[in-house]
């Protein structure tokens, strides 16, 4: 596997990861786009209250897109250059963890600062509103599917359980 391929791997396994969802990849990227467009708003909605003149919709989406990639790269460096050196592998989300952390506070909220030209301090608490709605949602809608995956094999189990009994009580 070249490096490319092992980037592109580590970062699937990363976003798998963050979204907790070894389930198949289509729950993974509703999770990542629902979390994107709430993101979104609050940003907006954010920046306007903390008075950025300068946010718009495009350059919103420029920023998280542009900082979501920077963390995910961020991330993905810990786990492949620092990962293998590691004593345990069960430290391995926690350096996750970290290295998304460092690349959020060194590469993506100044990213955010020169895009929309704010200062430090807005940028983090813009970026952190808007993380914390989009991972809330996300939670949210997680366990709906989870509830609704649950609730659909309840139903197919409930409806071979009546089937049986008719069988063995019709004449």
């Amino acid at each position: 596997m070249n490096g490319l391929e092992r980037w592109a791997q580590e970062a699937l396994d990363v976003l798998r990861l963050a979204t907790g969802s070894p389930e198949p990849p289509a729950q993974t990227w509703i999770l990542l786009g629902v979390g994107v467009l709430v993101a979104l708003l609050f940003m907006k909605l954010v920046s306007l209250a903390t008075g950025n003149v300068n946010s718009t919709i495009v350059l919103n989406l420029l920023v998280i897109l542009l900082g979501g990639a920077l963390v995910l790269a961020g991330a993905v460096a810990a786990r492949l250059y620092v990962g293998p050196r590691l004593p345990d592998p069960r430290y391995l989300p926690a350096l996750t963890a970290a290295g998304a952390g460092a690349a959020f506070l060194l590469l993506a909220v100044p990213a955010m600062c020169v895009v929309q030209r704010v200062k430090f301090l807005v940028g983090l608490v813009t970026w952190i509103a808007s993380v914390m709605a989009a991972v809330l949602v996300a939670l949210l809608l997680r366990s709906l599917l989870g509830g609704v995956r649950g609730a659909e094999s309840q139903f197919e189990t409930s409806g071979e359980r009546r089937e049986a009994a008719e069988r063995i009580f019709k004449p």
